[in-house]
Parts: structure tokens; C-alpha cells; sequence
């Protein structure tokens, strides 16, 4: 499909042209972005490639005339009439003598537009170096994330990223001068976290509709004895007990110059959802892996000390650890869907310890990676995640945690009471020129075993001595 001279110049202009309503700048403008690795694109129609501008497309849109009405702003002036080039030129005389009330073009986005930024970021995903699926997900994530920090202050990309809003049809809701960010973005931002963040891809994460949530878990079955013919029995029952999880709340805050509010929505899209990503990532590691209970892990006591007192195996320095001291441990977990066993440590017992292990008894055979279901590696055929919030250098003592094997999916849970949510304040950084977002989030974390008294249960661990 063809397309007009009026078209071409509004795309272009929006798009960041800025020079007179001629074919000769316009063909120079495409020449030197194509120069830069740019290719533009109109609908069906190719105005330049990696070679520069495409001549012949350029000519047939510059010849090609039809009426033009452009409103320039809210109060009703426009420049109107049947000549695109002077309608070009009124429009822009009047743009630049109405200063701030002028209006912001549009950020480049849906079909039929072009955008470097976006071709950029879909490299990105072909590498798979991007936080979202898609750039268009990725513009509007952030600009709603950006109207979120900016609250009601008025910058220069907002009337852009509230139409970016608009075409992405999410809605948004405004308390109390904050933003916050739409759900449907949150909610493929945290699909995200789940090849970082360990303990969520290890445990059973389930969704929480209170603040306290109890599941209920068989302990016991009645047993089946032999009897004598008409012998009198007593009988017996199933019993239960309860999973408790209590919600605690994560938070960060997050300083943001104002300049990076102008920035392209595409260009720091990522940058937010990374660190967002991470924060949300490292809280709840730290609790699974090492809560000790206190208000630091919110309360939670993690795998460093929610074991039976057995399941605590004795190792030994790093360098003297030796396959029989993991295998014994391995022997040792009861009541587990085998299908689910695996290991626990930080990359560097993998390579220090296991894999050392490894090639001095089967010459290489199971050398890092890929890992099975699911893992970083394996290691005598099952899975070996790593997190990196686990002991790190060799320590000889009782208190280190080296290694865990067992069940997790049985033997833990994970709840998540609520998403995370933006807030923001453009008044604590004020004299810093800076705003200032807050991103929350409500999760539970419980090593709750198998709840039948067992001796060393579904999970063990190799100490450091």
C-alpha cells in the first residue's frame, strides 16, 4: 500500500525529523540513519534500508498530494488546506511560538509506524537478552512504570506514554498522586523472575487469598494388622495437621534522576524490570535458603535451620568432602516422589567440590551442563540448581550449609498474597532534581517437611563439619 507525502513527513516528524518539508532533506535524513544501521518503513512501503534511501519509494509518497487538517491544540487552532507543505509549515510556526502548550508527538508505536528503538529491542529478544516478549510490551510496561514515578508532575515523554497506554488498552489507576502500574505487565514481570529466582522454580508456589492461609496435610494413615478369625478390633483413624502461610511484606525504593524520565520508554525498559527482578528474586532466596526467623528474612525460618535436627549430615572442609559423604546423605531422605530429587548448592561447591569429585571417578561423563529437569547441571543424573546465596567458600564447621538434596517441591511452599505494586513521590529527592519509586510485594515462605515426625524427612543437608 502507498502511501502519501503527508503520511511520510508526520511519521517522519515523529520520529525526530526536523528538517524543512523537502524531498532533498528528507532523502538526506534517510541516507544518514540508514548509515546507522536504521531501516524505515511505512506500512507496505520501504523508505530506506542498510543502503540508504529508497529513491523511487520517496518520490512516488512525495508526489502523491491529499487533504490535510492538523489541530494544534486543545483550544482549537489549525492549519488547514489541500497543500501538504503548507500545512507543514503552518503547523510547525505555530508548534514552536506556543512554547510548553504546544503538543508532544506521539511515541512511535502500533502498525504501520517505525521505531530504531524498537527494531533494537527485537535484536534484543532474538538474543535473548530482553526482560519482555515483545518491544511493544516492553514500551508500555514502562511507560506505565515512568508515569508511576512521575505521579502528577508534567514531563516531556507524558502525553507519548499516556497514549502509549491508551493503544496498549490496559488501564491504570491514580491514588493519592501515584500511579500504578498496570497488572498486566506486572504479572508477565514476574513470569520473568522464574529462570533467576531458585527457590520459587524448586518449591510449590501457590497463590495466597489471605493474609494467613492454612493447607491441610495428611500425617498419617491408619494401619492394616492381621487378625484372627471374629477377633475384636478397635478402630483407627487418618490424621492431619495444617500448613500455615503468613504473608510478609518486601519492599525497595529506587532513586531515578528526572532526565531518565525523558528517555525513550523502550530504552529502560529492561533497566526496570531487572532491577525490580532481582530485588523481588533476592528476598525471597534469602528467606527459602537462610532465614534464621528474625525480622531480617520477614520472619521466616529457611532451609538453614526448619530441618529435623538429623537432617543435618556431617561434611567437612571442601577439600576433604568426598563422595561418600554426599551419598550417605542422599540415602537418607524419606517419604519423596523420587521424580523430584535434586541438589541445592552455590556454583562454586559445583565446581570446587562436585565436579572435581565427578572427574576423578568417571573421567568427565557429567561435566556442567545442561543440567536435567530443569537444574544449572547434574551430578549422578539428578538436577543440581545453583544459588548463590548459599555458602560460597569452604567454611569447617557445623554451622556451614554446603548441599541439600531432597523433595522441595513436597516439602516447601512458597505463597504470593500480592503482586508487586509502584508507588512514587516526586517530593523526597526535590532538591535533587529526582524522584523517587517504591515497589512492594506480599509473600510467605515455609519449610514445612512431612509433618510425620520423621527422623531425617524429605530434604538433608551436607554441613561443613
Amino acid at each position: 500500500m502507498g502511501i502519501t507525502r503527508k503520511k511520510m513527513l508526520d511519521a517522519l516528524t515523529q520520529a525526530g525529523y526536523k528538517g524543512a518539508a523537502t524531498i532533498e532533506d528528507v532523502t538526506k535524513f534517510l541516507t544518514d540513519q540508514s548509515a546507522n544501521g536504521i531501516a524505515y518503513t511505512i506500512g507496505d512501503t520501504t523508505l530506506s534500508d542498510e543502503n540508504g534511501a529508497k529513491a523511487d519509494a520517496v518520490k512516488s509518497a512525495w508526489a502523491t498530494m491529499e487533504p490535510v487538517t492538523l489541530r494544534l491544540d486543545d483550544a482549537g487552532a489549525k492549519a488547514s488546506g489541500t497543500d501538504p507543505d503548507a500545512a507543514m509549515d503552518a503547523y510547525r510556526k505555530a508548534r514552536d511560538g506556543a512554547g510548553s502548550q504546544a503538543p508532544q508527538a506521539p511515541a512511535v508505536h502500533g502498525a504501520g509506524s517505525f521505531s530504531a528503538a524498537k527494531k533494537a529491542y527485537e535484536r534484543k529478544i532474538a538474543t535473548g537478552q530482553a526482560a519482555y516478549a515483545d518491544a511493544d510490551t516492553a514500551e508500555a510496561a514502562t511507560a506505565g512504570i515512568r508515569l508511576a514515578i512521575a505521579g502528577q508532575k508534567v514531563y516531556r515523554q507524558r502525553a507519548a506514554d499516556l497514549d502509549i497506554l491508551k493503544k496498549a488498552n490496559v488501564e491504570y489507576q491514580n491514588t493519592l498522586g501515584g500511579y500504578l502500574v498496570p497488572s498486566d505487565f506486572v504479572a508477565q514481570l514476574l513470569y520473568m523472575t522464574e529462570p533467576y529466582g531458585v527457590a520459587r522454580r524448586i518449591a510449590n508456589v501457590t497463590r495466597m487469598s489471605r493474609d494467613v492461609q492454612t493447607f491441610p496435610r495428611k500425617t498419617g494413615n491408619q494401619a492394616m494388622t492381621w487378625i484372627s478369625e471374629n477377633a475384636t478390633q478397635t478402630p483407627g483413624q487418618q490424621t492431619y495437621d495444617q500448613v500455615n502461610l503468613t504473608a510478609g511484606k518486601l519492599w525497595s525504593s529506587i532513586q531515578v534522576s528526572n532526565e531518565l524520565l525523558e528517555d525513550s520508554a523502550i530504552s529502560v525498559a529492561d533497566d526496570y524490570a531487572n532491577g525490580v527482578r532481582e530485588q523481588y528474586d533476592k528476598g525471597i532466596d534469602e528467606a527459602y535458603f537462610i532465614g534464621d526467623g528474625t525480622s531480617t528474612y520477614g520472619g521466616m525460618t529457611g532451609l538453614t535451620s526448619a530441618l529435623p535436627a538429623s537432617a543435618y549430615t556431617t561434611g567437612a572442609a571442601w577439600a576433604s568432602i568426598t563422595s561418600a559423604n554426599i551419598i550417605n546423605a542422599m540415602g537418607l531422605v524419606e517419604n519423596v516422589d523420587s521424580n523430584r530429587l535434586r541438589f541445592l548448592c552455590s556454583r562454586q561447591f559445583y565446581f570446587q567440590v562436585l565436579l572435581r569429585l565427578d572427574t576423578a571417578t568417571s573421567q568427565f561423563r557429567n561435566l556442567l551442563g545442561p543440567g536435567t529437569g530443569g537444574g544449572d547441571a547434574q551430578w549422578l543424573g539428578y538436577p543440581v540448581h545453583f544459588s548463590q546465596v548459599m555458602a560460597r567458600t569452604s567454611v569447617a564447621t557445623s554451622a556451614a550449609r554446603n548441599l541439600y538434596f531432597g523433595d522441595f517441591m513436597g516439602a516447601s511452599m512458597i505463597g504470593e498474597r500480592r503482586d508487586l505494586t509502584i508507588a512514587s513521590s516526586e517530593h523526597v529527592k526535590f532538591l535533587d532534581d529526582a524522584s523517587v519509586f517504591r515497589a512492594t510485594a506480599r509473600a510467605s515462605v515455609n519449610i514445612h517437611g512431612d509433618g510425620r515426625g520423621s527422623t531425617y524427612g524429605p530434604i538433608v543437608c551436607v554441613t561443613g563439619a
